[in-house]
């Protein structure tokens, strides 16, 4: 695991949850210190939308009762962020609670510092980037089906332009030959770096290279955008489709899901 990385990597999820929460009107947000703690508003047990943030493990039993607090008044379900081999007194505490991580051995958190190049996009595709509110919908279906969120989620987490198109967050769709958006993914742009998010292709369109060029594209508007560090999170197998296109694990990430 590389600490100062995995710092950074942590502030970029920090500022981009904060970010999106704090632009969209029933969002929620209680940070101090050590934790941050959010929600859209809706239920989800998405961690990205409903969730609690440890900066400080020497803080993790208020950390732990503030969010079981923050979340019973919402009446809400949220995950847990643990960052592999920081978070170690959280962690060890929610085991000895009985939660269970979601995905073991965690989710990779994965950096480069160069520009990503030769990933062609296939015959009959076209990569926009969205500049208009007006015409996102393909953009909002695609991740909607790739990550299974409901319409009041997608509605919620995209209510504001803010979330889509703005100084701070690049958007970017794939269409195919009948004009239908295929794949899409978000560049948020923070203070020292840029981070890569919601990567998603339909299931139908997968194994085309499409998602490789969605990552290209949303990568390099990291880099355009003045940063010298671009991350994102990978499944597992994910992960070797990443590693192709520069990009290497610098440690993981675990949540654990509180249900109200």
């Amino acid at each position: 695991m590389n600490k100062k990385y995995f710092n950074i990597a942590h502030t970029n999820l920090r500022d981009t949850i904060k970010h999106r929460v704090l632009n969209i009107n029933k969002g929620r947000i209680f940070e101090t210190d050590d934790f941050l703690l959010f929600s859209i508003g809706v239920p989800t047990e998405d961690g990205h939308l409903n969730g609690c943030l440890p900066f400080n493990d020497s803080a993790y039993e208020n950390t732990f009762n503030e969010a079981i607090k923050f979340f019973e008044n919402l009446n809400l379900n949220f995950s847990f962020w643990i960052r592999e081999n920081i978070d170690m007194n959280l962690e060890r505490l929610l085991e000895e609670k009985g939660y269970e991580p979601n995905r073991k051995p965690g989710s990779p958190v994965m950096i480069t510092e160069n520009k990503i190049k030769n990933t062609p996009l296939p015959n009959g595709y076209r990569i926009k980037e969205i500049e208009n509110i007006d015409n996102t919908e393909g953009f909002k279906s695609v991740i909607k089906e790739a990550f299974e969120k409901d319409n009041k989620t997608i509605d919620r987490m995209f209510s504001s332009k803010e979330n889509i198109i703005s100084e701070r967050v690049k958007s970017f769709c794939i269409y195919n030959d009948k004009n239908k958006a295929v794949s899409a993914a978000i560049t948020s742009i923070t203070s020292d770096s840029a981070g890569i998010y919601y990567v998603s292709t339909l299931e139908e369109e997968r194994s085309k290279g499409l998602g490789k060029a969605i990552t290209k594209i949303a990568t390099n508007a990291g880099f355009n955008a003045g940063k010298n560090l671009v991350i994102l999170q990978a499944s597992e197998l994910g992960e070797y489709v990443y590693k192709d296109l520069g990009y290497k694990r610098i440690g993981r990430y675990r949540t654990y899901t509180h249900s109200i």
